[in-house]
């Protein structure tokens, strides 16, 4: 992101209230329904100008913008892949989630529920490590992740973000962006999209919804490890993800090659 437009955005963000993150409680939401509006970067102060009356910033560590790494695990087939490409309703994501900015860790377990539901267990781990551990291997298997799944590491995904959270402490939306990606295939990233990620404990037309629905921002299906991983693994089916590919394409340095076989 240009100094410019991070200026700007900065400049916006002023009327917010500041949150530390212990200031609101356990307010991850570990069950919501998640909503995804993908737009260009040079959009983003327009969308959250006014909305300091409905929303305060979070602010880890004292900062606007987090820095959030990703390390996703699936099996040597690539299970947890082709379940959300053939658009299985339960399927699920491995994961140590990493803040760096407070030097914190947590192996996750990210599930999609038949209703539609966003369902996410975590346990904390060593911010140095990402082995998973005998301990770490019985939060799996009480997760639905049997111990006879083999795992390993695929896909890096780094990132940074502005995260809101309303006042009501309903509803919480993030900002990502600069969105980077890397395995042993290779390394890209996202271009100049940025992502408008809101989460909701049910389905509602709230003042983020609204705005991004004024600066014609739709709605759409899109998940960075998908993604990401059917770029670095072209022969990986991605015939699913094709209408998301190709309506962010523009956004992306690089042209995504889609497999449909």
């Amino acid at each position: 992101m240009s100094s410019d437009l991070l200026e700007q955005i900065e400049k916006v963000l002023t009327p917010f209230e500041r949150l530390g993150l212990n200031d609101f409680g356990d307010s991850r939401f570990a069950e919501r329904r998640d909503r995804k509006f993908p737009c260009h970067i040079s959009q983003i102060a327009e969308i959250i100008e006014g909305l300091d009356g409905f929303y305060d910033l979070i602010t880890p560590n004292d900062e606007t913008i987090s820095t959030i790494g990703t390390l996703y695990f699936d099996t040597p087939e690539y299970d947890f892949y082709k379940e959300h490409q053939r658009g299985k309703a339960i399927r699920k994501k491995v994961r140590f989630r990493k803040y760096p900015d407070t030097e914190t860790s947590f192996l996750e377990v990210k599930m999609k529920s038949v209703k539609g539901l966003t369902l996410k267990e975590r346990v904390l781990s060593n911010f140095e490590s990402d082995e998973i551990s005998q301990e770490m291997r019985a939060f799996l298997e009480e997760n639905g992740v049997t111990s006879s799944t083999k795992l390993e590491p695929v896909l890096e995904v780094n990132y940074r973000r502005f995260s809101f959270i309303s006042k009501d402490r309903v509803e919480r939306f993030s900002i990502d962006f600069e969105v980077e990606y890397s395995n042993r295939n290779g390394t890209g990233n996202f271009g100049e999209l940025a992502v408008f990620e809101v989460k909701q404990p049910n389905l509602k037309t709230s003042p983020i919804i609204k705005k991004l629905r004024a600066n014609r921002i739709r709605e759409a299906s899109l998940s960075k490890y998908c993604l990401s991983l059917s770029a670095l693994i072209p022969e990986l089916k991605s015939n699913r993800f094709k209408p998301a590919l190709r309506s962010l394409q523009a956004f992306f340095h690089e042209q995504i090659p889609i497999n449909t076989d």
